[in-house]
């Protein structure tokens, strides 16, 4: 093995080694019951919207919010803004438990968004390049981020 492939493939190790640390730590917060707070929000919600009360009613989030999840921050961050539109979205999470939703939530970004970017970054970037996008990519700080708080913004996919 030339000198210049190990140069190359110790970066691209390390970084699938940090990419394995941060889903093991992800998925065991999980089964410990730490949830991922931005998802309560979109949680909390779509259940409100299943019984007939307004997703927007902030007294009622702010009460079912404290039944299921952690207690909501005091700023007004964990309720809930955004459009009708991504409410529909997550209806079919509303249909399973609290933490079967999270699970599935994680598991949706790690095992079809994550890879789908990927994907499409495979088009635009040179191999070598790519493969160090793809090792680093989990665990490069906004990307962790949204996955520990449960966060929309990685499934949400730009071309």
């Amino acid at each position: 093995m030339s000198r210049l492939v190990l140069v190359r493939a110790i970066p691209v190790f390390i970084g699938t080694l940090a990419t394995f640390t941060i889903l093991v730590l992800l998925f065991s917060d999980l089964r410990r019951g730490v949830s991922q707070r931005d998802f309560v929000t979109y949680y909390v919600s779509a259940q409100l919207l299943r019984s007939g009360v307004s997703p927007y009613d902030q007294q009622a989030e702010l009460t079912l919010h404290r039944q299921i999840g952690p207690p909501p921050d005091s700023s007004g961050n964990s309720l809930y803004y955004y459009p009708p539109s991504f409410l529909l979205a997550m209806l079919p999470f509303a249909a399973r438990s609290p933490s079967t939703a999270t699970l599935l939530w994680l598991g949706l970004q790690v095992v079809v968004v994550w890879p789908l970017c990927l994907y499409l970054l495979r088009r635009q970037l040179p191999a070598q390049l790519w493969l160090m996008v793809c090792a680093w990519s989990l665990p490069w700080a906004p990307v962790a981020i949204a996955l520990v708080f449960g966060q929309v913004s990685l499934p949400i996919i730009r071309r």
